[in-house]
């Protein structure tokens, strides 16, 4: 059960108690003051008639007349006039009239009134004795009639008691329904802090909560700083921040397992040569200043491409992925432009005369394997190292790399070929034999 079911419980309970006694404290008060003034009322009534029947003569026919004159007048239910002797002289009676009253109600309220009794004189003789009751009916019907307002005044307060009783647990039970929302947002790796609320109670529970928010959070920041830590040690090198050669070779083998016959691509390959002699008359920080100059060019020209990736697979080649490419010379040749820029920069900072930087590019097709690819442009890159410092070879499998097979093949490459710079328009003569049949 929960807990704003048992604080309404409570409630009910508690407002059920409290106006319950009330109106069971309420109608005893009632009914007992109605049985004492009814009592007053028998003996004033029963002494104030005796009074008068001792000053009138005595005969039957004038006692009688008084005796119902004074029934009539009033709200009597029994008179009696009994002799010294035991007999009844006079009595007047009359039957209780209990009209919207329930039956189980007389019985639960009974009004016991003592009937008034009082001596009739006859000189100095005793005449008669007089017992005298007045009628209960009358409080019967107003005992009951204040009941029923007492129980709608009660129900009135219960129905208020329910509302501000709302209120008052709505305003309790925010901080509670702020809490859920705060453990919430935990889950969702949000964390929000919840203002403390006024009661001590709750307050301790929020600043636990929001002490836990906190260190969750830090928690999981220091644990996210972590494995981005390890993920750069494990997939990244270190100096230039490429990928290193395993995942670079996952992120090439991905592309070629593609079953996209259109998802083909180019690879390039950068060597830095000579870098043990540079190392040795240049010094460490400056080749690694050099690796890392290229490393960042690589990185401006990757940084508006999707699914584009660069890796450094050994100590002096570094390797660009890019799929989805249709004319590799122009690729090749703004790779090498910028690669090139940045080395002829070292050189003069360095007093070296020249640094080789020879550059291969290959094109792929889905469906190859990595080794099949890097072949090709190992090959590509040792024409390239023998054809000078900064020669740049494109593999000669160019022409049959990306070979289409539809129409659909080729209209995707021929608008690749055209967005990317990569048509030119010739003209060539036609010759040929016109059909007898047109002459």
């Amino acid at each position: 059960m929960s807990l704003i079911k048992q604080l309404w419980i409570a409630i009910a309970m508690v407002t059920l108690l409290s106006l319950g006694g009330s109106l069971v404290v309420s109608t005893l008060a009632a009914k007992r003051y109605l049985e004492q003034q009814l009592n007053v009322k028998n003996v004033d009534n029963a002494t104030a008639l005796a009074l008068s029947l001792s000053q009138m003569p005595k005969d039957a026919v004038t006692v009688e007349l008084q005796v119902a004159a004074q029934f009539d007048a009033g709200h009597y239910r029994l008179i009696r006039l009994v002799g010294p002797d035991g007999t009844t002289l006079v009595e007047r009676s009359a039957e209780p009239r209990l009209d919207g009253v329930p039956a189980w109600f007389i019985r639960l309220a009974a009004i016991e009134a003592h009937p008034g009794v009082a001596h009739v004189q006859d000189g100095w003789q005793q005449f008669a004795t007089l017992t005298l009751e007045s009628q209960t009916s009358y409080a019967y019907s107003e005992l009951w009639s204040s009941i029923r307002q007492l129980l709608m005044w009660f129900v009135v307060m219960a129905a208020a008691a329910g509302v501000i009783g709302s209120l008052l647990l709505g305003r309790i039970t925010r901080p509670l329904r702020k809490l859920v929302g705060q453990a919430e947002a935990i889950g969702e790796r949000r964390f929000i802090t919840t203002p403390e609320p006024a009661a001590a109670e709750l307050r301790v529970v929020v600043r636990a909560m929001n002490a836990l928010s906190d260190r969750v959070r830090l928690m999981l920041v220091d644990e996210a700083r972590r494995l981005e830590v390890l993920r750069r040690q494990t997939q990244e090198d270190a100096l230039t921040g490429l990928l290193e050669r395993r995942q670079f070779l996952n992120v090439l083998g991905a592309q070629l397992d593609s079953q996209d016959a259109s998802a083909g691509g180019a690879l390039l390959i950068t060597r830095v040569g000579n870098l043990a002699e540079l190392n040795r008359t240049q010094g460490r920080d400056y080749v690694d200043a050099l690796l890392c100059e290229l490393a960042g060019t690589i990185r401006q020209q990757l940084a508006d491409q999707t699914g584009w990736a660069a890796g450094r697979l050994n100590g002096t080649d570094l390797a660009i992925l890019a799929p989805d490419i249709a004319y590799l010379p122009q690729w090749t040749e703004r790779f090498a432009g910028a690669l090139h820029e940045v080395v002829e920069r070292h050189a003069h900072a360095g007093s070296m005369p020249d640094i080789p930087l020879p550059i291969a590019a290959a094109l792929y097709a889905p469906g190859e394997t990595p080794a099949a690819v890097l072949t090709r442009i190992d090959t590509a890159l040792a024409e390239a190292e023998l054809g000078g410092g900064r020669a740049v070879q494109i593999d000669a499998w160019v022409g049959l790399a990306q070979p289409r097979r539809d129409q659909a093949q080729w209209r995707s490459a021929i608008i690749r070929a055209v967005a990317s710079g990569g048509t030119m328009a010739t003209s060539s003569p036609s010759l040929g034999r016109v059909s007898p049949s047109r002459r």
